[in-house]
């Protein structure tokens, strides 16, 4: 089964595309989902969480505010807070992926997708068949994080700062998607990826 990495910067278009290849019939794992997954109320690794910060993460059921973590961890201009996230979170979400790419692959499945916002930072790329990077301007993907999140430029900033340059991602992957335009444009686009990745592994099947 061909394993797809799709990454790029925040509020660049990845689940935008993910939806695309969806509903071209291509089975999407997601990294954000698996790391909501991973953070239930009750489960260990939320536990983790608001031991290593504070009770102010802690949703009234047990789970984490994802929106409040988000600000602790990205105000913290060290990295140092981001980086225990991380330790905690990813070693599980990574189990949790290769679970679901063999039970896909079992299933006959001959392509399949993982959305993995840092794969580069991560050094994910040796996981892969090919990467796909959805990839914006600078000042659009500001623009377009502040609308989304409701932060400041500040704050935008800061998230987009925690992640690798641009310039890394795209001589990285295989195939870029710029997403400078509209959403129509962005849908075209990755329809024409997914049926050449499509087409792709129907000839290394047969």
């Amino acid at each position: 089964m061909l394993w797809i990495g799709l990454t790029g910067g925040i509020a660049s278009g990845k689940s935008s595309v993910a939806r695309v290849f969806v509903r071209m019939g291509i089975p999407v794992v997601s990294a954000d989902v698996l790391a909501h997954e991973v953070l239930q109320p009750g489960s260990e690794a939320a536990k983790r969480v608001v031991e290593l910060f504070d009770r102010s993460v802690r949703t009234k059921n047990g789970g984490i505010d994802r929106q409040r973590l988000g600000e602790i961890v990205f105000a913290d201009s060290t990295g140092a807070k981001l980086r225990a996230l991380e330790q905690i979170l990813h070693p599980q979400v990574r189990k949790r992926a290769d679970e679901l790419r063999k039970e896909l692959s079992r299933k006959g499945y001959g392509l399949a997708v993982y959305e993995v916002p840092l794969l580069f930072e991560k050094e994910m790329q040796g996981l892969f068949d090919k990467i796909v990077c959805v990839a914006v301007r600078p000042d659009v993907q500001v623009q377009r994080l502040i609308a989304r999140n409701h932060i400041s430029s500040v704050e935008a900033y800061q998230r987009i700062g925690k992640q690798a340059e641009l310039s890394m991602k795209l001589a990285g992957s295989d195939i870029v998607i710029w997403n400078n335009g509209q959403t129509s444009d962005l849908e075209r686009v990755a329809e024409s990826v997914a049926r050449d990745l499509l087409t792709n592994s129907k000839r290394r099947q047969g």
